[in-house]
């Protein structure tokens, strides 16, 4: 019988002024072929909401999951990823961010981020997918830009428009079905209206057609893809129903296995999922999520394959990075690593009750120094 670690983080109700992430390697990684220079990745994140909106918040775009239902073609929803990223480049937000400092007190990216629900550390889902959440008060303030800003960002989408030959009729549609003044995206956008009239002198009578990963991603969190076997598949699987073999020659295998994997099917097939999705897809949160796979399901021939990620600079940028390499030599008895890795991960997580005791609970001499020198608090 497979042991079980009774580790735990916060248990505590996601509160209403909180955007819950969603963490979904596929959608991520699909906005890898946006990119034309290697400058102009930025990580794409979901935010779980009813309120359709996009914003910047530090170098991360987010797009809410009530935006990706309502946007009807690939064209409308790359021009909205290019204003966005317009903003990261014309470095709006931390021009903001200094401002709202200097006007409100000093109220860090460091605490924006704040943890909901247990994390049961025997489950390969609730590890990483515990409901990191977002600020949404400061996320507002914070992504609330000037009229000068939007101007800056429109332009940089325009000019990318162009460059693409994007069709800009959905992104008309999208703003026509929103109510101008009453909608959460006016708040922090211009006007539609404003947006219709510059938007049209750009419209062409082009029809790109929707890549397939945007259509499994339409179906994924709005069941209403121009594929009907995609939203057959994700509806099928919200009923416990496993219907991939209507999938054949439609999209890659391993992504068709992933999500059957997440809802409770294959887990006999979990290295092989993991291993040949990794193979094109190079989200950081894949191979995270990957990693306490192997813990979760005791898979020691792998462990040799967290020693070697446990270097990945890709990786250790993830919020819980330091969590899983300190449960990872916690189930290997290594107590004075683990509580070093736990020391880091509670510091960033500003629970102080656990970063007392898991800081002062470690010989640093036992502490290899490539450890020590990924340390964000000494």
């Amino acid at each position: 019988m497979k042991k079980l670690l009774s580790l735990f983080l916060l248990f505590v109700s996601l509160p209403s002024y909180a955007y819950e992430i969603i963490r979904d390697p596929i959608f991520e990684n699909y906005f890898n072929s946006f990119k034309e220079t290697n400058e102009d990745l930025n990580t794409v994140l979901l935010v779980d909401s009813n309120e359709p909106n996009a914003f910047v918040f530090g170098n991360k775009i987010y797009f809410t999951t009530e935006l990706i239902k309502l946007i009807e073609d690939e064209d409308a929803l790359k021009s909205i990823y290019y204003h966005e990223l317009g903003h990261i480049k014309k470095k709006h937000f931390e021009t903001r961010k200094i401002k709202n400092e200097r006007n409100k007190g000093k109220k860090t990216l460091n605490n924006i981020f704040s943890i909901g629900l247990g994390m049961l550390v025997q489950n390969a889902d609730l590890v990483i997918a515990s409901m990191l959440t977002l600020d949404k008060n400061l996320v507002n303030d914070l992504s609330r830009h000037s009229i000068r800003d939007e101007i800056q960002a429109d332009d940089f989408m325009l000019n990318k428009i162009e460059k693409n030959n994007l069709n800009t009729n959905g992104l008309i549609n999208f703003f026509k079905t929103l109510p101008d003044q009453k909608n959460h995206y006016f708040q922090s956008h211009p006007r539609a209206s404003e947006r219709i009239n510059l938007l049209k002198k750009y419209s062409n009578n082009n029809k790109n057609k929707n890549s397939i990963t945007f259509e499994w991603i339409k179906a994924k969190y709005s069941m209403n893809s121009e594929i009907e076997e995609f939203n057959k598949f994700f509806s099928d699987l919200e009923m416990g129903i496993n219907s991939e073999y209507e999938l054949s020659n439609m999209i890659e295998e391993p992504v068709i296995k992933y999500e059957l994997y997440k809802k409770g099917f294959l887990v006999d097939q979990i290295d092989e999922i993991f291993l040949n999705l990794i193979e094109i897809n190079n989200s950081s949160y894949l191979k995270l999520e990957f990693l306490n796979s192997i813990l979760d399901f005791n898979l020691i021939e792998y462990y040799p394959t967290i020693e070697k990620q446990k270097h990945n600079k890709q990786i250790q940028k993830e919020y819980f990075y330091f969590f899983l390499i300190g449960k990872y030599y916690n189930l290997i008895d290594k107590v004075d690593l683990a509580n070093f890795y736990f020391c880091q991960f509670y510091q960033l997580s500003r629970s102080v009750d656990k970063s007392n005791y898991y800081c002062k609970n470690y010989d640093i001499t036992a502490v290899p120094e490539i450890d020590s020198s990924y340390a964000l608090f000494k």
